[in-house]
């Protein structure tokens, strides 16, 4: 299928377009592109037109790593991506990545919304448990180390992924191909890190109840059950949270549906297309309560936990360093402080997760207990005489200060605020 371009955000995105009528706008999964839906699009097309896109990134668009990935940022490409085709009100079907960010867009812009399909995606929802965790650390790593990132074997990680839907006839040796060969391209890895490094994994609770708010739309959430990565659990919750909608549960189903049951996914989508749209836009609807705003730290606080992760750096400088002779005799500053890798270390590593949530309150508390126990382990002499007499650590411990203290000052780095570039 011949592909077209147009230009968001200074990148340039490919679609496919066939068909005529109303406009039915379909959003790939990862780690895939428009290919995603090549069963749906010629079944559709024979009563409307559609446009099939290689998200920002993905497939045969242009992969920027200057820009932006932040879940806002990309919902509103969905916006920008329906002006420039002059699309003003368009069906929005859209699996995993795709279904995020079209559950996003419908919430924000209902009016802009004649029917929203939502396939096998964490939605407003997050990953189970594991799959939360590979993910997270995904993010931390492009966040902390992107040019390591981006030297991972990245085609063969994400080809060893897809082997088991390919045995189950989701597509073919050839299709996976085509769905990962950018990642062999250096263009390809640096935006890779990039998304990732502005991919967030925690839940977008707010969406479902914007949603269900906002709910003229005709709706349907069409699963497949044997869902590891996005289990039915979000299906049934969004169908509960929005009247009317439609439900389609598709047994032994797996993540990649739409190429596991085509016929049944291009089924649930035409009884989607059949229910009547409405036939006036739906005005913008503002959320009933302003979300809750985070606890931001306060200049002076983040200021007085960054001075404690200093003094960790210089504690350990001072010891090993060049000064050190001339400081040994200082006992307030050669201590041993192996609690700092309990305390400066563990405990500033789950503020800074917690800060990625959101829980900025949380990220002052967990920072502040641990610089005041380091502060009180560290000056006790009782504390000193049990770590040496018991581990005989004193040298070792002050390393472990220096490396704690140094990891705690980049997860600053990584996760502090980040300004949004724009092209």
């Amino acid at each position: 299928m011949t592909l077209n371009y147009v230009d968001i955000d200074g990148a340039r995105v490919a679609y496919a377009e066939a068909g005529s009528g109303e406009p039915v706008v379909l959003l790939h999964g990862y780690p895939q592109s428009h290919e995603a839906w090549r069963h749906q699009i010629p079944e559709l097309a024979a009563t409307h037109r559609v446009i099939a896109v290689d998200w920002v990134g993905w497939g045969a668009s242009e992969k920027r790593a200057d820009l932006s990935y932040a879940y806002g940022d990309e919902v509103a490409r969905v916006g920008k991506l329906l002006d420039a085709l002059g699309i003003a009100r368009a069906n929005l079907f859209g699996h995993d990545y795709g279904g995020y960010l079209a559950l996003g867009f419908a919430a924000a812009h209902p009016n802009r919304v004649l029917r929203l399909a939502v396939l096998n995606s964490r939605a407003h929802d997050t990953f189970p448990r594991v799959g939360f965790w590979a993910v997270w650390l995904m993010c931390v790593l492009a966040r902390l180390a992107p040019w390591l990132m981006a030297r991972l074997p990245l085609t063969a990680i994400h080809r060893l992924g897809l082997e088991s839907y390919a045995a189950a006839g989701c597509f073919d040796r050839a299709q996976v191909e085509r769905y990962v060969a950018w990642l062999d391209e250096p263009a390809g890895r640096r935006w890779f890190a990039a998304f990732y490094r502005g991919y967030q994994v925690r839940p977008r609770r707010g969406n479902l109840a914007a949603l269900a708010r906002a709910a003229r739309a005709p709706m349907a959430f069409v699963w497949g059950t044997d869902d590891e990565w996005c289990p039915p659990a979000i299906a049934l919750e969004l169908h509960a949270a929005v009247p009317g909608s439609l439900l389609t549960l598709l047994d032994h189903g797996n993540h990649y549906i739409l190429e596991h049951r085509p016929a049944d996914v291009t089924a649930a989508l035409r009884a989607l297309l059949a229910a009547a749209a409405p036939s006036d836009p739906a005005p913008a609807v503002a959320p009933a309560t302003a979300p809750p705003t985070p606890l931001r730290a306060s200049a002076t606080v983040r200021a007085a936990i960054l001075a404690g992760w200093a003094w960790s750096v210089c504690a350990g400088l001072i010891v090993f360093g060049m000064l050190g002779l001339f400081f040994e005799d200082i006992g307030g500053l050669s201590t041993n402080q192996t609690h700092a890798i309990v305390l400066n270390l563990a405990v500033g590593f789950l503020g800074f997760a917690f800060a990625r949530f959101g829980l900025e309150a949380l990220f002052v508390l967990a920072s502040g207990i641990g610089m005041v126990a380091v502060s009180a382990a560290g000056f006790s002499s009782t504390t000193q005489e049990w770590m040496y007499s018991t581990f005989n650590l004193n040298a070792t411990s002050s390393w472990i200060e220096l490396v704690s203290g140094m990891v705690s000052l980049a997860l600053w780095l990584a996760f502090r605020p980040q300004r949004r570039r724009t092209p």
